[in-house]
């Protein structure tokens, strides 16, 4: 076997095999912590050695375990430096190109609003920096666009996404089971049945190792919208179609078990757009898909009617008063707060408090409140600058038509009551990088094919050589054998 062939083989099932080696090692943790960082040092030596696409859809994969705390952090911020060395190397050789103009954004973001900061503590440095990693997360993304198929990446976050339900069960049946959770920026190990928090929370709502039931509805939702999505847009195969179901059922009975009001509300959006799609697309045929579709909607809140009632009786008005915070399960106060230390000062108001100044008490629960607590009205309008320069450095056609705009919609809507506040954060600011970029998706599936294709025209072409080679060598030495006979014959 040729070192090619072994090469070949390696980056086909190198991803597939770290991730079920470092999955099962992260489960042994629970009982044995040193394994903890064997899985870390695994997943990073993988990450060194890895594509550019496979670092991302590794990533992508153990988005759900933040309730892993050291581990999620460490693959997480691993695989932003691994990329931007691996980028920072392909740059000088000059393999990929370098958006100067972004990159200095980018930079002057970092710098200014790490040098801005009102009260320090141990979970508001980490935030900061995770900020930072992310800002250049995003401009590495970008760089590597072309290369990347995001329909692979997403088919990974599914993956995690099955994979984080039989773990949660397995770490629930271990009495001595514990994980490692950021608390006032120190990691602190938590018992896993003191706690109860990767199975259920208050209302006995599923979280799963998400540590929050809001962060494992916003993941089921990006993967109801991304499987509509891609049903939608691309040519199902047997195996898309099965995967692609399976991307919008499984999501949706986790979702329903969280009892998120906010996904209650927007899985209702999401049915909506699709009996629009149908309509637009079928017309007057649109009934024989719309009336399946409501009818397995109604048997879905049948089954789930428990669950829907407590959460509206969380809604509603009741004997007790409840008002429009408490509707808002106290969001409405923490919102004011927040707007109240902006408007104390001034400077606040442009700046903001910086990225490493701790929260008030709780995190904002609102993403866009949590962008002017961190840049103030001037940070905000440089990171809107910065979106301008990515459309405007895309080489293609941006095509953000009805079909494509459910995921970003979806994402957009949710921020409206929470943000990204504290380790988390990479969880939905990535999946906003992709539903950002997804917008291209066909263009780099079609690179990612034709680069395919190339490749194994290349194999062919360089078998046909090589048999050509041989045999044009074997006709020249049977020539000089003849020529050698005759010589000797006389």
């Amino acid at each position: 076997m040729n070192f090619s062939k072994v090469k070949e083989l390696y980056f086909k099932y190198q991803l597939p095999f770290t991730l079920a080696i470092s999955t099962l090692v992260l489960v042994i943790s629970a009982f044995w912590n040193p394994a903890l960082y064997i899985a870390v040092g695994f997943v990073i030596i993988s990450y060194i050695f890895s594509k550019v696409e496979d670092i991302c859809s590794g990533t992508f994969y153990f988005m759900l375990y933040s309730g892993i705390t050291i581990f999620f952090m460490s693959v997480a911020v691993s695989a932003i430096l691994v990329l931007f060395g691996k980028y920072i190397y392909d740059a000088c050789k000059g393999r990929v190109k370098v958006y100067k103009y972004i990159l200095i954004l980018t930079t002057a973001i970092s710098v200014i609003f790490s040098l801005i900061h009102y009260q320090i503590d141990g979970n508001g440095v980490f935030l900061g920096l995770y900020v930072i990693a992310i800002l250049y997360f995003t401009y590495v993304i970008f760089c590597y666009h072309k290369e990347l198929s995001f329909k692979r990446m997403f088919k990974y976050l599914f993956i995690g996404f099955i994979a984080s339900m039989f773990i949660t069960l397995v770490l629930a049946l271990i009495p001595s089971a514990k994980v490692t959770r950021l608390i006032d920026g120190q990691f602190i190990e938590v018992n896993i049945k003191t706690k109860m928090f990767l199975v259920f929370n208050n209302y006995y709502r599923l979280e799963l190792l998400t540590y929050h039931p809001n962060y494992l509805s916003i993941h089921s939702l990006m993967l109801i919208s991304y499987g509509i999505y891609s049903l939608i847009n691309y040519k199902q195969t047997k195996d898309d179609l099965i995967m692609n179901i399976a991307m919008i059922a499984v999501p949706t009975i986790a979702g329903f078990l969280t009892l998120s009001k906010a996904f209650y509300i927007l899985f209702i959006v999401v049915l909506i757009y699709v009996i629009i799609y149908f309509i637009y697309k079928y017309k007057s045929k649109s009934l024989i898909y719309i009336i399946p579709l409501l009818v397995g909607v109604v048997a879905l809140f049948l089954i789930f009617r428990g669950q829907i009632q407590t959460t509206i009786g969380r809604l509603l008005p009741n004997e007790d008063g409840n008002d429009l915070n408490d509707m808002t399960t106290g969001r409405l106060d923490i919102w004011k707060n927040y707007l109240n230390d902006l408007i104390s000062s001034p400077l606040k108001i442009l700046f903001g408090e910086g990225l490493f100044t701790g929260f008030i008490g709780m995190g904002p629960h609102n993403f866009y409140l949590f962008i002017l607590f961190k840049f103030g009205i001037v940070g905000a309008l440089m990171l809107a600058g910065l979106v301008v320069l990515y459309v405007l450095a895309y080489d293609g056609k941006l095509l953000f038509s009805f079909k494509r705009i459910l995921p970003l919609a979806i994402f957009l809507i949710y921020s409206i009551q929470e943000s990204e506040d504290d380790e988390r954060i990479i969880f939905l600011v990535v999946t906003l990088i992709l539903m950002f970029l997804v917008t291209i998706d066909d263009k780099n599936l079609s690179n990612v094919q034709l680069n395919e294709k190339m490749e194994a025209a290349n194999k062919v072409n360089k078998n046909v050589d090589n048999k050509e080679k041989q045999y044009i060598y074997s006709e020249n030495l049977e020539a000089e054998l003849e020529e050698g006979g005759s010589k000797n014959a006389n």
